[in-house]
């Protein structure tokens, strides 16, 4: 199978490229490689690849705060980078899969959220995302959507880098322990694509994320316990920390949708954090 990784140097695209080319040629794409917000960039690109399967969509804008201050950005790579991928796979045809987030909910509920539930984004990073769905959903039917969250890995900033940092850095801390989701590693999420295309489950949306729940603070106690750091953690209410994007409370996925497909499910989250830091 021949698969094109898109936005390659992200953090999500870089263990894609790793863990498919184990078992797949894959064709690694970075931002000067490919625009997904100009359609004669991806024509180019793409129609070079000889025998191409799949595109694998890691592109994106994810800067959530940055979002608020620039929806045009947002919307333009988070929503017409996607319609223009659809629209050139389906008129190849080839198969996409995209990658979405938790924040297209509001983080009301009190349950965790399934594929079913309405959504209702309540930033303008979680809109651009759902209208990048919107607009996969409406151009073509071989694609695959993966709405994933708390991503962390090696090549990129995220959550648990920080907080290593801040470990040995810091008399003390403070973190929010009032939003609730699953932390999950990129690899984990690489490995579960790869399984997903050599199954061929079939088309549409999934949530992809590690089992387990946890709050932001729950992660952090964690990390100490496990790097052997004592200094004292603090729970605190996000709205110690105010920020320009609100961020959902509830940020829980149902990934019994995905897991339904006999693919194996994505070990606890603090099982996964353990290997990664140790």
């Amino acid at each position: 199978m021949t698969i094109a990784v898109i936005g390659s140097q992200g953090m999500l695209g870089r263990d894609c490229v790793e863990v498919l080319s184990q078992s797949h040629s894959v064709v690694a794409l970075s931002k000067a490689d490919l625009d997904v917000t100009d359609p004669l960039s991806i024509h180019t690109a793409l129609s070079q690849i000889p025998d191409l399967d799949v595109v694998v969509n890691c592109a994106a804008y994810t800067d959530v705060d940055g979002a608020e201050s620039r929806p045009d950005t947002a919307f333009l790579i988070n929503e017409t980078g996607p319609l223009n991928l659809a629209q050139w796979c389906k008129d190849h045809p080839v198969t996409l899969i995209h990658f979405s987030t938790d924040y297209v909910f509001d983080g009301t509920g009190t349950t965790p959220y399934s594929e079913q539930d309405p959504v209702s984004p309540i930033n303008r990073y979680g809109a651009s995302k759902l209208a990048g769905e919107v607009a996969i959903r409406n151009t073509m039917d071989r694609h695959y959507i993966f709405r994933t969250q708390w991503l962390y890995g090696l090549h990129g900033n995220n959550f648990v880098q920080t907080i290593r940092e801040l470990l040995r850095t810091k008399p003390e801390l403070h973190i929010v322990n009032d939003q609730i989701g699953g932390l999950t590693w990129t690899r984990d999420v690489a490995v579960t694509i790869r399984r997903a295309v050599q199954s061929t489950i079939p088309y549409g949306t999934y949530h992809l994320a590690a089992s387990g729940y946890a709050s932001w603070y729950d992660v952090t106690r964690h990390m100490a316990t496990l790097l052997g750091v004592s200094i004292p953690i603090h729970p605190v209410s996000s709205t110690t920390f105010p920020r320009p994007a609100p961020r959902p409370h509830n940020c829980r996925l149902n990934c019994e949708k995905l897991w339904g497909t006999r693919l194996p499910r994505i070990p606890h989250w603090d099982e996964r954090l353990t290997e990664f830091l140790l």
